[in-house]
């Protein structure tokens, strides 16, 4: 862990001390309350002492990425049947077009709460839709593939996410996991939490303030 690492790791903890000291303020808002703990399994994943407690994960790391793959599939097959009947100017619908439109390779690398989000979306899209599909070659069976893959990824969140306990010692994992808990705090937390600016000041103010960047961090000395 490089020190532009432990600043990053000391802000999501202060952060996440905060969200939970004031737990009570939002704990009627599910969401903001499921991305929490969320974002906790995250920052313990990167904790240097949580490691160290953790027992070996016994290869989950590679049976999650092929889940992965195994959703981002199946969204980007209904996905792009969805896109086209949308794109038909016999129903054209613009905001389904630009719900649905991602690459199998963009799915793949979104964070796991965004790209379980995606599924569940597409999902509910082209069940929506489904007589339709049936057309452009998405049977039941495809919305059923999609179903069970998005339920067996969530277990595998929920499971070990320590799946990636061996990973954290591994560079790219380590990095990885900086980029998910990042983007979970900006895309889900930090909007969510705008919502209380007036509602809950207290709760706000300290969660902006945990929020700001940890400015001790070591920075490499600039040739002479």
């Amino acid at each position: 862990m490089n020190d532009k690492q432990r600043a990053k790791l000391a802000m999501f903890q202060t952060t996440l001390r905060v969200l939970k000291d004031h737990a009570a303020d939002y704990a009627g808002n599910k969401a903001l309350t499921a991305a929490v703990a969320t974002f906790e399994t995250e920052v313990n994943i990167l904790d240097p002492e949580h490691q160290a407690q953790r027992p070996e994960s016994g290869g989950l790391t590679l049976v999650k990425k092929k889940t992965r793959q195994r959703v981002a599939a199946a969204a980007h097959n209904i996905g792009a049947a969805l896109f086209a009947f949308a794109a038909d100017p016999a129903h054209e619908d613009l905001a389904l077009q630009a719900a649905v439109d991602y690459s199998q390779r963009t799915l793949e690398r979104k964070p796991d709460a965004e790209l379980v989000r995606l599924g569940a979306l597409i999902h509910a899209k082209g069940t929506e839709h489904a007589q339709a599909l049936l057309d452009l070659d998405v049977a039941p069976a495809d919305l059923i593939e999609l179903r069970d893959a998005l339920t067996q990824f969530k277990a595998e969140q929920a499971a070990p996410r320590a799946a990636r306990a061996e990973g954290a010692a591994d560079t790219k994992d380590l990095a990885r996991t900086y980029r998910e808990a990042q983007a979970l705090l900006r895309d889900q937390i930090d909007r969510q939490l705008a919502r209380y600016e007036t509602r809950q000041p207290t709760l706000f103010a300290a969660f902006q303030s945990a929020r700001k960047p940890n400015a001790t961090a070591a920075r490499s000395a600039k040739p002479a």
